[in-house]
Parts: structure tokens; sequence; C-alpha cells
């Protein structure tokens, strides 16, 4: 790649740190200035949208990613090329006919203009991979700051005025201004006339990825977007609104899982390309510790008061809702400690068994989290990512380790830490006096707060992540 490692990361998280900052200042100041319900409201459209727009561009972008990476690794740039040619065009037309079908049938009803989201958000994802796989990573920052600042125009201006139909309007100006400069970014990787072509000639191959990455993706979207939907049905719109917010609050914890994701995995899938297995243990292992104490130092202000931390989002503290809050935090800690043997997985021939997981886990966890939803409301929310997100987690870990023994003696650290997130969150659920949740915690992090300054240090091996 054409910087090291943990450059591309520090760019990866800034970049998307704009992302979920329009994210949560859409529900944040959108509950404010236009009330719970039409966040809940258009919460649940753009997620049902995310859905269709990933479901048709999931598989385009991480197969853009992955072999775009590979190529320029083997020294075939024009192959490279042909790739990305390839899907950009079969990601326009497929984003195009699905909302102009969206458009015949008139959804959504009250915000016709959104349909434009899926190919646009379609393109986002595309090009946010192929910024990596190319090497262009300082140009992708470019992108995200350019895109935050349109919607902060037109966003700000819809408050101004209080204007709901602006202000739902300012959700394409992000993936719209991306768009087109992520195209000018990429001009030079364009013009390849066969990309559709290299794609059919080998289709087998091509083919057998997509369908894993298919299934991948439908997982992912499990645990926020179908979550929301499937509340959609069951919670009343103030509820679901509430629900919006606190998953736009924890998104930053999201974040640092996909920023890491958007530099590793070409990295990843270079490494593999090499055959560099020494390698691709070396990374997994640093940064699965690395990321899982991450999420425990973060575990303390979420879990120990979240009475008081609600409030602060317009979000009564009601205890379903602290319970849906903590079950979602949680949810994310252990799947961010996962996310370098998913990408591990991904990057490799592995990718068939990552996908018959994820599909296993988003089938029970969905059933679960429908008993739990309608058994106890929007904490019932929480459980249903719980059940997607941590199976998963604990699964594809142990899948990651069996093909290139990773965890090593750092075994026993890694079980200790996975289990210090679970007393945490029974702390939380069982509404222990705060100094005894306070106390757990400072135990947690006096006891990880080395093992993260260590792993900050740079390795001794180009390995490190």
């Amino acid at each position: 790649m054409s910087l090291p490692l943990r450059a591309s990361l520090a760019i990866s998280a800034g970049a998307l740190a704009l992302f979920g900052l329009i994210r949560f200042a859409f529900n944040a100041v959108g509950v404010r200035v236009f009330g719970p319900e039409y966040v809940g409201e258009v919460g649940a459209t753009v997620s049902a949208l995310t859905i269709l727009a990933v479901m048709l561009t999931a598989v385009p972008s991480v197969l853009a990613t992955k072999f775009v990476a590979e190529f320029r690794g083997a020294g075939d740039a024009a192959r490279a090329n042909r790739v990305f040619s390839g899907a950009i065009l079969a990601t326009t037309l497929a984003g195009v006919a699905c909302a102009g079908l969206l458009a015949a049938i008139g959804w959504p009803a009250e915000h016709r203009l959104m349909t434009a989201y899926v190919p646009l958000f379609g393109l986002y994802l595309v090009f946010k991979g192929t910024y990596f796989a190319f090497g262009i990573q300082r140009h992708y920052a470019r992108a995200e700051i350019l895109g935050a600042a349109a919607f902060a125009a037109v966003f700000s201006a819809a408050c101004i005025a209080r204007d709901p139909g602006w202000a739902t309007a300012s959700l394409l100006a992000q993936p719209a201004s991306f768009a087109l400069v992520a195209a000018l970014d990429h001009r030079r990787f364009f013009g390849a006339r066969s990309g559709l072509a290299e794609l059919a000639g080998d289709w087998k191959r091509y083919g057998s990825y997509s369908a894993a990455t298919f299934v991948n993706a439908m997982s992912g979207l499990g645990s926020y977007h179908l979550l929301v939907v499937i509340s959609s049905v069951v919670l009343d719109r103030a509820t679901l609104g509430y629900l919006n917010v606190m998953l736009a609050a924890l998104s930053p914890l999201s974040f640092i899982p996909t920023a890491y994701g958007a530099a590793a995995f070409p990295e990843m899938s270079l490494r593999y390309g090499e055959g560099d297995v020494h390698g691709l243990r070396s990374l997994i292992n640093r940064s699965t510790l690395a990321l899982q104490g991450m999420a425990l130092l973060a575990a303390g202000p979420l879990l120990v008061a979240p009475a008081a931390i609600l409030p602060l989002f317009r979000v009564p503290a009601r205890p379903d809702l602290l319970a849906a809050w903590c079950w979602l935090a949680v949810s994310i800690q252990i799947s961010m400690t996962s996310a370098p043997s998913g990408h591990h997985l991904n990057a490799t021939r592995h990718i068939e068994r990552h996908a018959l997981l994820s599909g296993l886990f988003l089938v029970i966890g969905v059933g679960a989290g429908i008993l739990a939803l309608v058994a106890w409301g929007v904490a019932g929310a929480g459980v249903m990512r719980f059940a997607i997100d941590a199976p998963l987690a604990w699964a594809r870990m142990g899948l990651s380790n069996r093909w290139v023994r990773w965890i090593g003696v750092d075994g026993g650290r890694l079980v200790a830490g996975q289990l210090a997130m679970l007393v945490l969150l029974a702390a939380a659920l069982l509404a222990l006096r705060w100094p005894v949740t306070v106390a757990l915690w400072l135990a947690v992090v006096f006891w990880q707060l080395p093992i993260v300054i260590d792993l900050a240090r740079p390795s001794r091996s180009a390995a490190g992540p």
C-alpha cells in the first residue's frame, strides 16, 4: 500500500468519524427541532433504503476492494482497473434501476426524493473501499470532509427554516457530494471498456465470492438497519425515534471497527496474495487485543450511569430504554473485538465458511429478537442485536484462529476480556449502585491499560497494525 497501515487507519478513522457525526447530528438535533416522531419515521425509511442499497452494492464494493488490492499486489494494474470499472458500472446500473422502480410504485410516499439514496449510497460504498485498494487514502479524507460540509449546509438551513423536507434532503447531500469528488479522484482508473467482461470472464471465482459477501452483508444489516425496520412494526413512533437516537449516539463505537476494516481489509488481501501467513497472524493478534482494550475502556462511561447519559440526548431514562442502551453498547463492543478475524476470513478463501456462520446467526438472532421485541418492547431491540452480533463474533474469532493460529498465549487474556464485558453488562442491567459498577470498571481499566499502551507502540515487525 502507498501508506503504512497505521497512517491509513488514522485517515479512515478521522474520515468515518465525520460520517458518524452526520447521523448523530441528524438524530440528536432533529429530535429537538422536528420531534421524535419525525426522526423515527425518517430513520426507518433511511434504514429500509440502506438495506436495498447494501443488498445491491455490497457485493461490488467488497469485490472491488478485495480484487483491486490483490491484483495490484500481484503487479496486474490493468486487471485491477477492469475490476474497478466493472464494479462501478454494475453499481450504477443496479442503483438507478432500483430507484426507478421505487419511484414507479410511489415509495416512500412521504419522501419521494429519497429514492436517489439507493444509487448514491451504493457509489459511496464502492468508492470508499477503492480509495484504500488503489492507495489514494489521502484523497478519501477530503471527499468525506466535502460530503459532511454539504450535509451541514443543507441541514443547518433546514433547521433554521424548520423545514422537514429540506432536513430529509440533507441526507442526500453527503453521498452525492462524496460520489462526485470520488469520481474525479478515480478518473485515471476509469476507461476500461472490458470491465463487465472481466467480471463475466471469471464468473465462477467472482460469483462464489459475491454470494458469500452478500450473506455477510445481510448479517451486518441485521444488527442495525434490519433491527430498525423490524422494530418499526412493534414500537410506537416516539420510541422508535428514541431507538434511532441511541443507535446514533453509539455509532462512534461502530465506526472504530469500520475504520479499521477500511484500512486493514485491503492490507490483508495483499498479504494473502503474497502468502504472508506470519504477517497475517501478527496483524490479527495485535489488532484484536487492541480493539478489545478500546472496547473495555469505553465500557465504563456507557454502562456506569446510563440513566444520566440518555437525558443528554433527549431520551427518557425509562427502564426499557436503559436496558436497550446497555444491550446495544455491549453488543457493539463484543463485535468490535472480532473485526480483524472477520476481515481475515473475507480476505481469504475462507469467506464461504464465514458466510455460513453469518447467515446462521442472523436467522437465530432475528428470531430471538422478534420474540424479545414482542415481550419487552424496545429492550428487545437490544437483545436482538446482541443475539446477532455476540455469537457471530465468538464463532468467527475461533474460525480465523483455526486457520492461522493467531491467539496463541493470549487466549486467556482474550477470554477474560470478553467475560469482563458480560460482567459489566450484568451489573448495568441489574442497576447495581454506581460505586460498585465504577469499581468493576476501574479494575478492568487497570488490568487493560498496560496492554493497550504496549500495543500502541510500533511493532518491531512490519506486520504490526
